[in-house]
């Protein structure tokens, strides 16, 4: 457990890069900012917004969690 300790000690609380190379003066220029979109992400949002949602969160069950899969297919359609 203290190498768990050590490394997340080590990463920066905001960017989530290591503080050590984050803060290195030698790699200043280095970073680049970049958006990608997290399609779980969406998937999520989407089903919040959902009719399914709104009603499931009504009828709250004990023990009952929401999961995130990812189905995979074939663009042929086989």
């Amino acid at each position: 457990m203290l190498a768990l300790q050590l490394y997340e000690d080590s990463i920066c609380p905001d960017c989530g890069h290591s503080a050590y190379l984050a803060a290195d003066s030698e790699y200043d220029g280095h970073y680049r900012i970049g958006v990608r979109d997290c399609m779980g992400c969406k998937a999520t949002e989407q089903w919040r917004q959902s009719t399914e949602a709104k009603n499931e969160e009504r009828r709250p069950r004990p023990g009952r969690k929401r999961y995130l899969w990812m189905k995979l297919f074939n663009p042929n359609g086989e």
